[in-house]
């Protein structure tokens, strides 16, 4: 795997039967391209049933990139597939998505160091990734839940006033339960994060850490919105005792 910014390449070295395969040659001299030469990508994504192609040309090159102008067809994503020389039927480098409709491709020629991946390792961290970005979608959802589960428990008062207790101790549960879970994976992503030797590990856990820290924000915001409910509902109760003593009275 390459070290830096393109920790998403992964090398893999093959053995006797599969290395007499078929196979695209690596260009080992890239910059001998000529501007404006056809380049086409080959690919699958998961939208499509086939193999896709995308035609494009050679609009430049930098030290890490070629600058393409290439538009696949929609909801054909060629991201990861080789850039394929015309010339020369050789590969310049693997296409890389820099936004909606826009491609680059990362230069293999430039790669200059390598981290060896360790399976095991890679396969329990890339686990515990798929965890917490699942726990992260799972909070942002109660996050955006709250303001219902507050006004539902709100209306209880008015509409069944015997059981508008047990609907707001559901809300402080869900808003504890809520706090409590979401804080401590913020905490153990900020403790993770960096501390991988594998960088794309390490992109991922700084993606998840900003994700975590909106999260995180966003639950405080509601705070205040939970305890004022919770006041509203005592406010509430002490009218009602102060309605029966006046009674009895």
């Amino acid at each position: 795997m390459p070290e830096g910014g393109v920790g998403d390449i992964a090398f893999f070295e093959l053995g006797d039967e599969l290395s007499q395969k078929p196979a695209f040659n690596l260009d080992e001299s890239v910059e001998a391209a000529e501007t404006g030469s056809k380049v086409y990508a080959f690919g699958i994504s998961q939208a499509s049933k086939g193999i896709n192609m995308a035609q494009g040309r050679i609009s430049g090159f930098s030290p890490g990139a070629v600058a393409l102008s290439m538009r696949p067809r929609k909801n054909e994503d060629v991201s990861g597939s080789p850039v394929v020389y015309d010339k020369t039927g050789n590969v310049l480098g693997l296409v890389k998505s820099v936004s909606e409709n826009e491609y680059a491709g990362i230069r293999l020629d430039k790669i200059e160091k390598l981290v060896e991946v360790n399976e095991a390792e890679y396969s329990a961290e890339a686990l515990r990734l798929h965890q917490l970005e699942d726990n992260l979608a799972a909070y942002s959802q109660k996050v955006t839940a709250l303001p219902k589960l507050i006004k539902d428990a709100m209306d209880k008062i008015r509409k069944d006033k015997n059981l508008a207790g047990a609907d707001k101790n559901a809300v402080l549960n869900t808003y504890e339960n809520l706090s409590r879970e979401s804080g401590a994976d913020f905490q153990a992503i900020k403790e993770k994060a960096g501390k991988s030797k594998n960088p794309f590990i390490n992109s991922k856990y700084a993606v998840l850490l900003r994700t975590a820290a909106e999260i995180n924000d966003a639950v405080e915001e509601k705070r205040k919105d939970v305890l004022d409910m919770d006041r509203k509902f005592g406010e509430y109760f002490e009218k009602q005792k102060l309605r029966e003593v006046n009674k009895i009275k």
